[in-house]
């Protein structure tokens, strides 16, 4: 069309493409599913709109919800292929994911330069913050929450300064800085996590399941020697705790398997097994067990295979290679991610 148009002009056919005509291409690569070629060519449609603004074109603004969403769509493009082995997998996974990260901070610097050129519709708001620290949370980059932090500090700083609600972080900014922390090196991100739970309390920000959730698996992933493993513990176990007490938030599979990962924080002691076996035992009451929730108690019990299987109470040879489906279907009735086949999911 636009080829057609710049060929004629509007002598032969007005039919020059409008916002509503480049929008429309944004949103069905958008929707396309089909990972960094969907982004790419979103934001290749996005730029050329900016492109047509900035030579005078002043009707192909384009909508800050563009913005948002292409930002949106590098956060979840990068797709695994079944072609490639798994080292090859894991190396080309890091690289699409921090190339992902690079086109979605591109895009907010550009946003960030247009509204202080004067585009006030244009204004990065507390949306496309979370949206990029929600991008770098996925991309599993060790060094990601450093950034996720900056942005967060920086939506703070001008929340504070202004009173502007639309820049104050919401649950979903800090939620994501925790998803960030989870592959981190540092050795005191577990004080790093509970720091950001105490410091939603002061922003008058509620945490909610995927909050505490994040802060239980961040310290389940905590390395160190046994003093710092158990602190972790010990904030793994408070988070657990604060959910488990929520009048407003419900504890899902998610929250029994990564606390039961964070149990393999304390020594191979009585209490650890007393510890893991009465958290599966209510998971099993509230029907949420799944797969990785047994995977994660097998890893508790991995030199007691027999305690484990009486923990189970399943008589397959080999406990270690249960799943849900071996077990009573009301331990599962309401677990995240139920397969309906027998075969065990790579977890």
């Amino acid at each position: 069309m636009e080829e057609h148009y710049n060929s004629y002009g509007s002598n032969f056919l007005d039919v020059k493409p409008d916002m509503y005509t480049y929008n429309s291409l944004i949103f069905a690569w958008l929707r396309s599913d089909l990972g960094k070629t969907s982004a790419e060519n979103a934001e290749s449609i996005l730029r050329l709109l900016i492109e047509k603004y900035d030579n005078g074109e002043k009707e192909y603004l384009p909508s800050q919800k563009a913005f948002c969403s292409v930002v949106n769509a590098w956060s979840k493009s990068f797709v695994p292929s079944d072609t490639v082995d798994h080292n090859s997998w894991i190396n080309n996974k890091s690289l699409s994911e921090a190339y992902s990260v690079k086109r979605a901070m591109g895009l907010l610097e550009l946003m960030e330069r247009m509204y202080s050129e004067g585009i006030n519709s244009l204004k990065p708001d507390v949306i496309t913050y979370t949206s990029v620290i929600d991008s770098i949370a996925r991309s599993r980059m060790t060094e990601g929450s450093e950034m996720a932090f900056e942005l967060l500090h920086k939506m703070e700083r001008r929340f504070k300064k202004s009173g502007d609600k639309s820049m104050k972080p919401n649950v979903k900014s800090y939620s994501c800085v925790l998803q960030s922390l989870i592959h981190s090196q540092r050795a005191d991100k577990h004080n790093r996590a509970n720091g950001v739970l105490e410091h939603m309390k002061q922003m008058d920000v509620e945490p909610n399941s995927f909050t505490y959730n994040y802060v239980i698996n961040c310290a389940a992933t905590v390395q160190g020697d046994e003093a710092v493993k158990m602190d972790a513990f010990k904030i793994a176990l408070n988070a657990f705790t604060n959910l488990r007490s929520s009048p407003d938030h419900q504890t899902d599979s998610f929250t029994f398997a990564f606390f039961l990962k964070a149990c393999c924080l304390m020594p191979m002691t009585k209490l650890r097994s007393e510890i893991a076996t009465k958290t599966f035992q209510e998971c099993c009451s509230y029907g949420k067990v799944n797969d990785e929730v047994i995977k994660r108690l097998s890893r508790v019990f991995m030199d007691e295979p027999e305690e484990l299987r009486a923990i189970l109470k399943c008589n397959k040879a080999n406990a270690k290679f249960v799943t849900a489906y071996d077990l009573p279907k009301s331990w599962s009735q309401h677990a995240a991610g139920k397969k309906k086949s027998r075969g065990r999911k790579n977890l």
